[in-house]
């Protein structure tokens, strides 16, 4: 059979045809009887069909990873407000002086300074944390009673099994799903008298004993949040696409603000043309969730298809351990802020897949003075940092939870940016990034693959080095493998590998393949139940025009462009593949045609 690429017909395909794109047409050069011709096709159990890449220089390329720092969008149509604008030199009084140099923020100049104009990252050079503060729409809980919130998220968020659309913020360093019980350190987690008592639902960022440090009448520490979403149509691929048509001035229509922002005025803001909804509290932001996604995808194996469309954006801000001093000299401002804690946790979710990423800005003390810390240092018990699943289910720690080192948390971190640790929390709790343990589990993107090869594993586990030298062990066979960065690793399965079906032990090494310490468990499936990455497209008008018919005129697959490369101009070369059994064995050869699009 001799295919070749139809450019007429599919005006879609056409603009992409000869490229890497995710859809084709083909048409027949000339009919053929299948069954008198080529016997072959009679003894096919089934059909594969391997989109197989070719580069110029044969070899598969890793994705390159855009700084958002750095990143500019053309479609970004600026308005009175714009977020990109706080990477940008502004005005004394602002955050930056005129030559984009932080000035310092001190007692004298307290009064003078408009927060809402500010980015608070800028004076410590925060930039791993997301933007917070008024600039950015947060709302501050510390002025309330009791100081701890009920959010209603207006989405789903799945957490460890279970769907939440509503959260608690405390300023004691975590959220949770029900109110917690206290207990005096030191204490557990999960609680060990449940039922009997109650076992919250919970994410510890830094979870101890705090307090909101005050020099003279000027507060120091806040906790800030906001929910950030995108437009309803850039979620639903069914919903309406249509812009929605600006007004002059937004209401606030959010909970009650602090007298300072009382009366602010919201500006407009726009994305692509199209105006954002803004309100303390809640913010349509795109752009935000994109860097989040491409943060999470650079660090969590797996996470590729993933993008955030909801995020909660909670940071404590310069706060005290429980039972600190009030400072009642002013000029001891700059001393004592230097001397808190900072640190952010984002929930990201698409409503079917959560992550949780912990920032760390600064850790400079541990512990609590009820939990029998001197000056925050020592005590019972020191922060925890981790995931509690409720109702006895367990409680998963970070390093250094419970710890007096837990200001190693800045220092250190699980994705490829210091100070920042991430997590997959929706169903178990994966840790994203890479360990310098010597041994361990290893991260695979996906539990299962076909029995006929043909795929790619991204892999994490160790720390990857330039120097390693990686090679897989996946049942009897040896792969060579492809460092990507520091966390991620490729390794692909070639086609007429593994002819086996049920769970087989995979193995890592990064050293040539005498130690193959990271190990996991894989699943080979056949055929018919494995995810197919080819989808072959009957045509609903015309019924000769099917991967089942003998001699079609066009015929339509499609498969997923980005899971290939991101380079649009790459050729793909397509070929048929048949697969059979027999009392004698088995055999997989390639079926007499081949093509180039």
């Amino acid at each position: 059979l001799q295919y070749s690429c139809d450019r007429t017909g599919d005006a879609w395909a056409n603009n992409w045809l000869g490229k890497a794109s995710s859809r084709r047409s083909f048409k027949t050069a000339c009919p053929v009887n299948v069954g008198d011709n080529h016997q072959i096709m009679r003894m096919l159990i089934c059909l594969t069909l391997f989109v197989e890449l070719a580069l110029i220089d044969g070899q598969m390329q890793p994705m390159p990873i855009n700084d958002p720092l750095t990143q500019t969008r053309t479609d970004f149509q600026p308005s009175s407000f714009n977020i990109l604008d706080s990477f940008q030199p502004r005005p004394s009084g602002s955050g930056l002086n005129t030559d984009a140099q932080p000035f310092r923020i001190h007692g004298q100049n307290l009064k003078t300074i408009d927060w809402r104009n500010i980015d608070r990252r800028a004076e410590e050079g925060w930039w791993h944390l997301y933007p917070f503060g008024e600039r950015y729409y947060d709302i501050d809980i510390t002025w309330r009673p009791w100081r701890d919130l009920q959010i209603d998220l207006d989405f789903f968020l799945p957490f460890f099994g279970f769907r939440f659309n509503y959260t608690f913020v405390f300023p004691e360093g975590f959220v949770a799903f029900s109110y917690p019980q206290y207990i005096q350190p030191p204490y557990t987690m999960p609680n060990r008298r449940w039922p009997e008592e109650p076992d919250s639902s919970l994410i510890a960022a830094f979870m101890s004993e705090q307090s909101f440090v005050h020099v003279g009448e000027t507060r120091l520490s806040h906790v800030w949040y906001r929910v950030v979403s995108r437009p309803i149509n850039m979620i639903n691929p069914f919903g309406d696409f249509g812009f929605r048509q600006p007004v002059q001035q937004q209401q606030y229509l959010g909970p009650n603000l602090p007298p300072e922002l009382a009366n602010t005025q919201i500006p407009i803001r726009t994305y692509a043309g199209q105006q954002l909804k803004t309100a303390y509290g809640r913010i349509e932001d795109p752009e935000l969730l994109d860097r989040i996604t491409e943060d999470i995808q650079r660090s969590m194996v797996g996470a590729r298809g993933f993008k955030a469309d909801y995020a909660l954006i909670v940071t404590w801000e310069r706060m005290g351990y429980g039972g600190a001093p009030k400072v009642t000299e002013l000029n001891m401002y700059e001393t004592v802020k230097k001397w808190q804690n900072t640190y952010q946790m984002v929930l990201a979710t698409d409503e079917i897949r959560t992550y949780v990423m912990f920032n760390y800005a600064n850790v400079n003390w541990t512990s609590s003075t009820q939990a029998g810390a001197l000056f925050g240092r020592g005590g019972k018990q020191s922060a925890m940092v981790g995931f509690n699943g409720g109702n006895g289910t367990g409680w998963y720690a970070l390093p250094w939870s419970a710890d007096g080192n837990s200001y190693k948390l800045v220092q250190y971190g699980s994705a490829q940016v210091a100070g920042r640790w991430l997590a997959r929390v929706d169903e178990d709790i994966e840790y994203g990034g890479c360990s310098n343990d010597s041994i361990g589990i290893l991260q695979l993107d996906k539990p299962q693959a076909t029995m006929l090869g043909g795929f790619t594993l991204n892999v994490t586990g160790p720390c990857f080095r330039p120097t390693d030298v990686l090679k897989m062990q996946i049942d009897e066979n040896t792969l060579d493998c492809e460092r990507l960065d520091m966390v991620m690793a490729r390794c692909v399965v070639p086609v007429n590998s593994i002819f086996k079906t049920g769970q087989v032990i995979i193995r890592l090494s990064v050293d040539g393949g005498k130690n193959y310490p990271w190990w996991n468990k894989f699943y080979i499936l056949m055929p018919s139940l494995a995810r197919r990455q080819v989808n072959l497209i009957n045509d609903p008008v015309v019924l000769n025009n099917n991967w089942r018919s003998f001699n079609p005129d066009n015929l339509t697959l499609t498969w997923p462009a980005a899971n290939i490369t991101v380079n649009p101009n790459a050729q793909v070369d397509i070929t048929l593949w048949g697969y059979w059994e027999d009392v004698l064995g088995h055999s997989f050869e390639q079926a007499s045609f081949f093509w180039i699009c």
